[in-house]
């Protein structure tokens, strides 16, 4: 029986990418740094902020990663919705789950405050459980976010879904040990989330649908 369904945030439930990229962008320009290309900040997502700034730097850099971190933050605070909105056909899924019964929760490495407000712009009322950066847990793949949140949920590792779009969430649910459903339609291409092993992968929101339609909360 599954009684919760875990969701990433960026690249799974939210596209998140342009908002991310602005304000890289703005933050290296302000250190007259190179511009990074939307894809680059596709490739380099996934392990938190700090990460995606070192990973977009080039190797002649001195401005040290904190500063940056500093900068990128005050302006993404302010513009983290500009041009973030749903992929196709997500709130009507996340709809549909929760008037089958499902507990819901959204699990993402990006710091708690941005999370916040993106959920509560686009998703509102809709998730039992919110957690991101700066909560005091270890990040994915780490399981210790996780847990923590199933606890909360009152739901068991092998009792609960968890959906997400890259190589981060698949080592995560291994190291979780509950049921992984990743998707291609994110920031990640398929080849590489099986690459990391990745069993079950649906490259549209509608495959995503039909195949947690076979399950029942009770």
């Amino acid at each position: 029986m599954i009684k919760s369904i875990i969701f990433d945030l960026d690249g799974t439930i939210l596209d998140t990418i342009y908002d991310l990229n602005a304000a890289l962008n703005h933050t290296f320009a302000e250190f007259n740094l190179p511009k990074v290309s939307v894809d680059k900040t596709r490739a380099n997502l996934g392990n938190g902020i700090k990460r995606l700034i070192s990973d977009s730097l080039n190797s002649d850099n001195n401005t040290s990663i904190d500063i940056l971190f500093n900068s990128f933050m005050e302006y993404y605070y302010s513009n983290v919705d500009v041009y973030t909105k749903p992929f196709e056909g997500i709130p009507s899924l996340l709809l549909y789950l929760k008037e089958k019964g499902f507990k819901l929760a959204v699990i993402s490495n990006k710091n708690i405050k941005p999370l916040s407000l993106l959920i509560n712009n686009h998703y509102p009322n809709i998730f039992d459980a919110v957690y991101g950066d700066g909560m005091g847990y270890k990040r994915k793949p780490d399981p210790e976010v996780v847990l923590k949140c199933l606890e909360e949920l009152d739901t068991k590792p092998d009792e609960a879904i968890y959906i997400g779009d890259s190589d981060i969430d698949v080592i995560t649910v291994k190291n979780v040990s509950c049921h992984g459903v990743f998707v291609s339609y994110g920031y990640r291409k398929k080849e590489l989330l099986e690459e990391n092993g990745a069993k079950i992968i649906c490259d549209s929101v509608k495959e995503l649908k039909e195949y947690l339609s076979n399950f029942n909360c009770n």
